[in-house]
């Protein structure tokens, strides 16, 4: 063995899966949409959003703008609900992130599937 080869054998370096994102990773739309969660700032998350997009919540759907300022409103600001804990993970074609949910109603581990179109959210898929 070359003492080149020697040296990086020796060098320990982390491993990564290349599927797991770090928040910084994020899309920009994922990103601010889950700032906006913790914000209550419903015209944030609204920005992150495809005008058609559909958010599908525990099996009820909300759809365009209307209907995801609902979920906002009634489901996230209502609620207090807060994420924690996030494992966000960059699948075929689809973001998803884990959380720890914490609310006035709900409380246990959730999956926000997020599936966009360019750089707009097209759905939001959360599930337990």
């Amino acid at each position: 063995m070359s003492p080149s080869a020697s040296a990086r054998a020796a060098t320990p370096r982390a491993w990564t899966p290349p599927d797991l994102l770090s928040p910084a990773a994020l899309p920009v739309a994922v990103a601010a949409t889950l700032a906006a969660v913790e914000s209550y700032d419903t015209d944030l998350l609204l920005t992150g959003f495809a005008e058609e997009a559909a958010v599908n919540a525990w099996g009820v759907l909300f759809t365009g703008p209307d209907g995801i300022r609902f979920w906002s409103e009634n489901w996230i600001r209502a609620q207090r609900v807060r994420f924690t804990d996030r494992v966000c993970l960059r699948e075929r074609d689809h973001v998803a992130v884990h959380v720890q949910v914490h609310s006035e109603r709900l409380n246990g581990p959730a999956t926000l599937t997020f599936r966009l179109d360019d750089t707009l959210i097209r759905t939001l898929d959360i599930a337990a």
